[in-house]
């Protein structure tokens, strides 16, 4: 295995922060044409001399930039969503570290059911 592969293997992260950074001037290409379009539909410039250019670019930066940051925070969503950050080796099955009480609420809650379908069953619930 080539040593770039183990790297990828230790840190996931690493990997999703480049690829993010590869796929970003794709995302953007559309956000920034229709914002372009959107500008020109408002009658701003951005077409002409450098200096018109770059007062016509202005209102563009902020919507486009807003764009970026939001698509970025809802990959990053989806990969916690996913467990991607979670410590520890990766497995098909994880259950969390829980209480005492929890536990017992749980055995708790699985032991009423049976109980509440008896007392339906027997009319004691009304």
């Amino acid at each position: 295995m080539p040593d770039w592969m183990k790297a990828a293997e230790r840190s996931p992260s690493l990997c999703e922060a480049a690829n993010g950074a590869a796929l970003a001037p794709a995302k953007s290409g559309p956000l920034r044409a229709s914002t372009t379009n959107a500008t020109r539909a408002l009658g701003l410039d951005t077409e002409g001399s450098p200096w018109r250019r770059i007062r016509g670019l202005v209102p563009l930066v902020g919507p486009v930039l807003l764009g970026s940051i939001g698509e970025v925070e809802e990959r990053a969503m989806a990969l916690e969503a996913r467990g991607f950050s979670r410590p520890g080796r990766r497995s098909l099955l994880w259950a969390p570290a829980d209480a005492g009480w929890e536990r017992g609420a749980r055995w708790l809650m699985v032991l009423s059911v049976p109980a509440l379908v008896v007392a339906g069953l027997a009319g004691w619930l009304g």
